[in-house]
């Protein structure tokens, strides 16, 4: 279980990181269409939600890959 506590702790601080740079990157003006492209999450976002639905839904396909058992 340490494991799973050292690497939940590394996945927060690279979360907060992308969220800073999405935010740096807004802040530049960038569009969220434009974000959602760099994340490799969606081609035809148009707001924050359409991306972080999209982004969501690829992180949950990533946890399926990963977290399940395989047969």
């Amino acid at each position: 279980m340490d494991g799973v506590a050292e690497c939940c702790g590394a996945l927060v601080a690279t979360e907060k990181a992308l969220g800073e740079s999405i935010r740096q990157a807004r802040s530049a003006g960038h569009s969220w269409a434009e974000i959602g492209r760099a994340l490799g999450a969606t081609e035809t976002a148009t707001s924050f939600d359409d991306v972080a639905d999209a982004y969501a839904g690829n992180k949950r396909a990533t946890w399926e890959l990963f977290w399940t058992e395989r047969t």
